[in-house]
């Protein structure tokens, strides 16, 4: 695969993504829903990309980890080109925070809190452009938790068609050993 097949398999993915992110989040103010959907899809690519680095990723499909393993894993192999990957990392982890701080008790009290320690992660990683261009601090809570969950999930979009186009360009050996291995 080269860089201008790279390119155009980003770009259908892409618009695959995005097709499921607006049929996932129709426009709602419903927060629960924001957040258990964004998780899902987050929890997704997560799997997609530790998948990437397995000779048999089978075997990772069957281990049947919980998220924050799976969080672990990609953060242990995957190299990430922000200026503070422990912030991309961790904002991931505050989602999951309040996911599940919201699947145990739909009104929480904790809401606020965990939302705002979410969104202060993500938000100062938004671009400068991003910055400059909007106000994005005004917008409701279910508005700026939609905005970086979305952001989250193109970032983490990027990372997957990177990630796999660098391991598919290594060779590990012959096609013939992976299939015997696979069963198939």
């Amino acid at each position: 695969m080269n860089v201008d097949e790279l390119i155009a398999k980003w770009d259908v993915q892409l618009e695959k993504d995005q097709e499921k992110f607006e049929s996932l989040f129709p426009d709602t103010d419903d927060i629960l829903a924001i957040v258990l959907r964004g998780h899902l899809m987050v929890e997704e690519y997560l799997d997609r990309l530790n998948r990437h680095c397995f000779h048999y990723p089978e075997y990772y499909d069957q281990a049947g980890l919980q998220f924050s393993k799976k969080l672990l894993l990609a953060r242990a192999h995957v190299l990430l080109p922000h200026l503070d990957p422990t912030s991309f990392f961790d904002s991931i982890k505050k989602l999951n925070e309040l996911r599940n701080n919201l699947a145990h008790n739909l009104d929480s009290p904790k809401l606020k809190g965990k939302s705002t320690e979410f969104l202060h992660l993500i938000e100062a990683g938004y671009p400068e452009t991003m910055k400059q261009c909007c106000d994005y601090k005004i917008d409701a809570l279910e508005v700026r938790l939609r905005k970086a969950i979305s952001y989250l999930l193109g970032q983490l979009s990027l990372m997957d068609i990177v990630i796999e186009f660098m391991e598919k360009s290594r060779h590990y050996g012959s096609d013939e050993h992976r299939d015997a291995g696979d069963g198939k």
